[in-house]
């Protein structure tokens, strides 16, 4: 009888193994435990997430970023609205100096052959044109109140059309003496003073010169996206001058008295 009865005590005891007050089976207490890892196991992975987030919010933004073609730009932390003295400055200097330089050439960066190339340019008031750079250019011009146009068809009559002639030997250069630094004009608004001279070139190395003094005034816009690999001519052109997040919409004459501005 005490064999028996020992027997059953070990058969009760295997039973009760991982039980608390002899109340909960084994089976539902050994998953009591499962789920306890795994709520423990849960709670250092969103841990490790948290202390890994925190680490890439507290890291400083990159400084070059590449784009689908492989260049890379220089990119920094700013507000939707706001731009650098430096990128103000470089957007006006370099539109300025592609819409008033003319030699009757496409520049090698403009054509399919990437070398230059006689510039047949582009009519925009019946007859006249303007050169082909000068044109691309342009879309960093305004569209609001037809000032893009307005300007195109202006240059138009301010363009030397013997620039076109295989024969002609007309070239106008702008130089740029001055750009000022940016004055605020109003929220995501600037003014800038520029002070170049305008050179014509004609069958001698002389040249003919006479003073471009205006202020720009630019705003910023949204930057237009990156142009698809199938992207036409056009957009990839309208992109190049809009990818700094500039537009000019409006050119005066410089007022008197500023044409020595101070550049910091």
């Amino acid at each position: 009888m005490v064999g028996i009865t020992d027997k059953k005590k070990k058969i009760r005891t295997r039973r009760h193994f991982l039980t608390f007050g002899g109340q909960i089976p084994a089976p539902f207490a050994a998953i009591m435990f499962a789920l306890l890892g795994l709520s423990l196991i849960s709670t250092l992975g969103v841990l490790w997430l948290a202390r890994n987030t925190g680490a890439i919010a507290s890291k400083d933004p990159p400084s070059l970023v590449q784009l689908s073609d492989g260049s890379t730009i220089a990119v920094g932390a700013l507000e939707g609205n706001e731009r650098t003295p430096e990128t103000i400055k470089t957007f006006v200097g370099t539109t300025l100096t592609g819409l008033f330089s003319w030699d009757g050439l496409i520049p090698g960066e403009l054509t399919e052959s990437g070398s230059e190339e006689i510039d047949p340019g582009i009519t925009v008031d019946r007859s006249k044109k303007v050169t082909t750079l000068a044109w691309h250019r342009a879309f960093a011009l305004s569209e609001v109140d037809g000032f893009r146009q307005k300007f195109l068809e202006r240059l138009a009559e301010l363009t030397p059309q013997r620039i076109f002639s295989r024969t002609g030997q007309v070239q106008v250069i702008l130089l740029p003496r001055e750009i000022s630094t940016p004055e605020t004009a109003g929220e995501g608004k600037w003014k800038v003073h520029v002070v170049a001279n305008l050179t014509t070139f004609e069958g001698d190395l002389k040249g003919e010169t006479i003073p471009f003094n205006k202020t720009v005034y630019v705003r910023a816009i949204d930057t237009p996206p990156l142009p698809k690999p199938g992207a036409t001519a056009l957009q990839r052109i309208a992109f190049d001058a809009r990818s700094k997040g500039l537009e000019i919409y409006l050119i005066t004459n410089l007022e008197r008295g500023l044409e020595n501005v101070e550049i910091e």
